[in-house]
């Protein structure tokens, strides 16, 4: 993964659904290099050879393009609510499956005020 101090540090999955979610809107090639590393699984030295461009220019690209994603999600915070309407999604499906129709109830009105906001 590409160093970030404890503090930025994303999960893999974190920052490929941000790719997801934001990588229309980033510039140059951010968006494609960060698609290589993380969705296509190349190494920034396999990106580099692939892009003809040294390895420290796939890894300037790579942290800008994080960059750009985590200040994206800070604005428009998509994939916090993409997450959070997942964890309601799961915990529906839990009652259901275990029964718990009233349970299961109050959990679709908790999903409805949630997306109401």
């Amino acid at each position: 993964m590409l160093r970030m101090s404890k503090s930025d540090a994303l999960s893999h999955a974190e920052l490929t659904l941000r790719l997801d979610l934001y990588g229309d809107l980033l510039q140059g090639r951010a968006a494609e290099v960060l698609d290589l590393y993380l969705n296509e699984d190349l190494s920034l030295g396999e990106i580099a050879e692939t892009m003809g461009i040294s390895r420290q220019a796939v890894h300037d690209a790579c942290e800008r393009g994080r960059r750009r994603l985590e200040q994206y999600e800070a604005v428009l915070g998509l994939a916090a609510k993409h997450s959070e309407l997942k964890r309601q999604c799961d915990c529906l499906e839990e009652k259901l499956d275990a029964g718990d129709l009233a349970g299961a109830r109050e959990q679709l009105r908790n999903l409805r005020k949630f997306l109401e906001q």
